[in-house]
């Protein structure tokens, strides 16, 4: 019976020592080097990304303010224009009120077999 640690195997071992002994492989050194030149490029493109983030911030907060200048502006003209079509509407139906009471009283004359047609234009 051999002694062993509890725990260690001699498996282990020689993965362990097949590791250390494939670092040395040209094709892992090649490995490891491509690895450690993707890494450093994606650890620069952040860095750009990084770099470039106040500007783009600064980019979409004067868009945002010139588009709310844009909305504050289209807002005033579109409610000027608002009041005046509802004032216009006013003043339409204050001179034609003339109108509306004679077309009612003569409404109101007609026949009263007529009703049925009359009264939609009287109450409506």
């Amino acid at each position: 019976m051999t002694w062993r640690k509890p725990g260690f195997s001699r498996t282990a071992a020689i993965l362990i020592l097949g590791g250390i002994l494939g670092c040395e492989q040209p094709s892992h050194r090649a490995a490891v080097a491509d690895r450690e030149q993707k890494f450093s490029r994606t650890v620069a493109m952040l860095q750009d990304i990084e770099s470039e983030r106040p500007e783009n911030l600064q980019r979409t907060v004067n868009m945002l303010e010139a588009q709310h200048r844009q909305d504050v502006e289209a807002f005033q003209a579109s409610t000027k224009g608002l009041r005046q079509d509802v004032q216009d509407e006013f003043d339409r139906w204050r001179e034609r009120q003339p109108f509306y009471a004679e077309r009612l009283r003569e409404l109101m004359k007609g026949n009263p077999a007529n009703i049925d047609r009359t009264l939609p234009w009287v109450l409506y």
